[in-house]
């Protein structure tokens, strides 16, 4: 018995455009095999136990050669594996999917193919160019940028419609001398955009007979339909464009907030400075407390995880400090009685002060090493206090290149302050809280701003207001 592979297209650079069907494998699949254009936060719907196996290739550095990627695919198939062949664009627009399904015939593999949005439609259209438009273009071509012959620009250069050169930065010049060369107009419109639908979109406007070059990837639009763009462009007026703002927060918690900077045209540089680790403890006898106090989604996931059945739960009233702590334990069927204004620690003592009882037991899940403030203040009014201490907060591996264009960072947590590079402490500090604020204090940012509401919500409010 063998696996199968799937040829997916992952869209062209933001990951929002992958088809419904390629995130269902993606999320499904054994194996995933991705190329240098698939970015990092997609293969965070990966499942946990998936292997993730890097085949990039780029102009001049073939880090696997297309002859290993055919064999590895063919490997992990016949290993049982589902395995999903993750490429930029579209698997069949010059992305080498006809060659790897050829080879997985010809070795008795099974395959299928999940189209993807090409570059050469989704770039353009986030330029704010349409390829096509009445009246001014009834067709595109697709061009490989790569050393076309003369004979080719003969025939380009007398077309009517679009022209879109993919994988052609390196020859920008030599296409546009090329074109004038056989006939185009010096004047013919040209648009250049790199990192097309990412943060980093940068797009260029010129002619034939002078525009300029931009860093790769990017695709090169000639025609006129390029003059719509000061009427069309959207995406480079959203409130976030050009940002390069990091997210600090552990990996399996940073997907709310990258989509949300990414949707607001921002690019979001996923940096986790906190990784979390269960701990192997069991949950004591639960009808044994009067309150169960949550203050963060980590130790209420946790939590119950270990619960085997609700009912254990008795008749403990549960608290929560934040909305977002709230809103993960209703997930669970369960509403909390209390969860204070404020959403700090400070502020749900104080609220609880008229609702607990000298000798009341609470139990509190909660992180290695953090503030003991909610035990001290609760024993000072004779409740007892028992500390469950789930999981511990560590620092994972990270490439500090990752930060070099980056011009602010989002902290959720002290921790994540405590444990990002101190050197880059000259970047603008959003915090989702006074006490993380004043931990980036500290740590010596000099502009720090903190979130009216302490919610992500409350967070991106800020960013767009700066």
């Amino acid at each position: 018995m063998t696996g199968k592979v799937y040829l997916v297209g992952a869209g062209p650079g933001d990951i929002e455009l992958i088809t419904v069907k390629g995130l269902n494998c993606l999320k499904t699949a054994d194996v995933i095999i991705y190329d240098s254009l698939i970015k990092d936060n997609l293969l965070n719907y990966a499942k946990d136990s998936a292997e993730k196996i890097f085949a990039g290739k780029r102009a001049g550095n073939h880090s696997v050669l297309q002859e290993e990627i055919n064999r590895l695919l063919v490997q992990k198939a016949r290993e049982n594996k589902k395995v999903a062949r993750l490429k930029g664009g579209d698997p069949f627009v010059f992305g080498r999917g006809g060659e790897e399904a050829l080879y997985l015939k010809e070795n008795n593999v099974e395959f299928e193919i999940i189209p993807g949005i090409t570059s050469a439609i989704a770039g353009a259209a986030y330029a704010g160019i349409p390829v096509t438009h009445r009246g001014i273009s009834n067709s595109f071509h697709v061009v490989n940028g790569h050393n076309l012959p003369e004979e080719y620009f003969k025939v380009l250069s007398k077309l009517p419609g679009t022209l879109v050169f993919l994988m052609g930065v390196s020859n920008l010049e030599n296409t546009c001398s090329e074109l004038m060369k056989h006939g185009k107009s010096p004047e013919t419109p040209v648009a250049v955009v790199s990192s097309a639908t990412g943060g980093n979109q940068k797009t260029i406007i010129g002619t034939l007979s002078n525009v300029e070059s931009c860093e790769t990837p990017a695709i090169i639009i000639i025609g006129d339909v390029v003059n719509l763009r000061e009427s069309i462009q959207w995406f480079e007026n959203k409130p976030l464009y050009g940002r390069n703002i990091v997210v600090t927060r552990a990996k399996h918690r940073n997907k709310e907030l990258m989509q949300k900077i990414e949707q607001n045209g921002g690019n979001a540089v996923e940096f986790p400075t906190i990784e979390i680790k269960p701990l192997d403890v069991k949950l004591p006898n639960l009808k044994q407390y009067d309150w169960l106090i949550f203050t963060s989604i980590n130790g209420v996931e946790l939590f119950f995880n270990k619960l085997q059945d609700v009912r254990d739960l008795g008749n403990v009233k549960v608290c929560a400090v934040g909305d977002s702590t709230a809103e993960c334990i209703k997930k669970y069927h369960i509403k909390p009685i209390f969860t204070p204004d404020d959403f700090v620690s400070e502020a749900l003592i104080e609220g609880l002060r008229d609702k607990i009882k000298p000798a009341d037991r609470i139990l509190l899940p909660k992180a290695e090493q953090t503030r003991s403030i909610i035990p001290d203040e609760l024993k000072k009014i004779s409740a007892r206090v028992d500390e469950l201490v789930l999981y511990r907060t560590v620092i994972p591996e990270y490439n500090k290149q990752l930060l070099k264009d980056a011009d602010s960072v989002c902290f959720m947590s002290p921790s994540a302050v405590k444990n990002f590079p101190k050197e880059w402490n000259n970047l603008k500090a959003y915090c989702i809280g006074p006490i993380t604020s004043n931990a980036a204090k500290e740590a010596g940012f000099k502009e720090v701003i903190t979130a009216g509401e302490y919610s992500i919500k409350g967070l991106m409010e800020k960013l767009y207001e700066s």
